[in-house]
């Protein structure tokens, strides 16, 4: 449990650091500079490591294609758009969406369906999750809404659905014998080429815009450590423990760091509803772990 802990508290630490980022720069720039580093030091890696080995087989074309379209270019840069506009706190929130998201995924893919004292669990958590977003405050201005959701909002939920279906083909890959050093340096190296390539093509001289390199470039290489390094190793070692639907309820942990983020890092208050919130995503989580330890102990 102190890895799930550890895990969801540098993922939440993403947005904040990310924010401050773009104090210095646009998004896209942040994005594409931060998986070029990260894909162009894993891929270095893992030739040295496997200086003859086959990277990809061809029967595994297809997923790769996927892995590389929704895990890294549809989730960064959708993601990295929409941070602009909205809070890190807020992107935290959205992001305790993962969990339902997962569960939808589980049940298309594997029928996986969840139980009643699961349900419940979930609905604790989500009730937690609408009165953190009822204490939040928009950060969107005036662009355009749709059912109440703002544009950069709707962003950042195809950037979460993008992850967590990639999140899947990450699994299946792992799964088919791929080190995650090449699933990961494979996908962010090609998918920051795209995301550079779709950045200069709809926003041209926006693209490569800061005002200090060096800020810019340590913070793209302090995201991609905890990101895609760090949490990823974790999550490959707790997948072999826990189920992946536990592992992404426990994603409900991520606006808990992401308030004491706000406090610490933003500046940003916390009221009697945030608090009230942690309570009832705490308890919902502890209900769908509970269960999900006595699942695995009967198996």
């Amino acid at each position: 449990m102190l890895l799930i802990l550890c895990m969801y508290a540098l993922f939440a630490a993403e947005f904040p650091l990310a924010k401050l980022a773009l104090r210095e720069t646009n998004a896209f720039f942040l994005e594409t500079m931060r998986m070029m580093i990260g894909g162009t030091v894993l891929m270095s890696y893992y030739c040295m490591r496997h200086p003859r080995s086959e990277w990809v087989r061809r029967e595994d074309w297809g997923l790769f294609t996927q892995l590389i379209l929704f895990y890294m270019y549809f989730s960064y840069f959708a993601g990295g758009w929409a941070l602009q506009y909205i809070s890190s706190l807020k992107a935290n929130m959205l992001y305790s969406l993962v969990p339902f998201v997962s569960a939808t995924f589980a049940y298309l893919i594997f029928r996986d369906r969840p139980t009643l004292q699961k349900i419940i669990g979930m609905v604790m958590g989500v009730f937690g999750l609408i009165l953190i977003l009822i204490a939040s405050e928009p950060q969107h201005g005036r662009l355009r809404e749709y059912m109440h959701l703002s544009l950069p909002e709707i962003m950042m939920l195809v950037s979460i659905f993008s992850t967590e279906y990639g999140y899947f083909l990450l699994k299946r890959l792992f799964d088919k014998g791929y080190s995650l050093v090449l699933i990961n340096g494979l996908a962010m190296f090609i998918g920051g080429a795209l995301s550079l390539a779709s950045a200069f093509l709809f926003f041209e001289e926006q693209v490569i815009q800061y005002s200090n390199f060096f800020f810019v470039f340590g913070y793209a290489a302090l995201l991609f450590f905890i990101v895609n390094i760090v949490d990823i190793a974790l999550y490959g070692t707790l997948v072999k423990q826990y189920s992946i639907t536990f592992l992404t309820f426990a994603g409900f942990l991520s606006p808990l760091f992401g308030i004491l983020y706000s406090v610490v890092l933003m500046g940003e208050a916390v009221s009697l509803i945030h608090l009230l919130a942690c309570g009832f995503i705490l308890c919902g989580l502890y209900l769908f772990a509970r269960h999900d330890t006595v699942q695995q102990s009967i198996l």
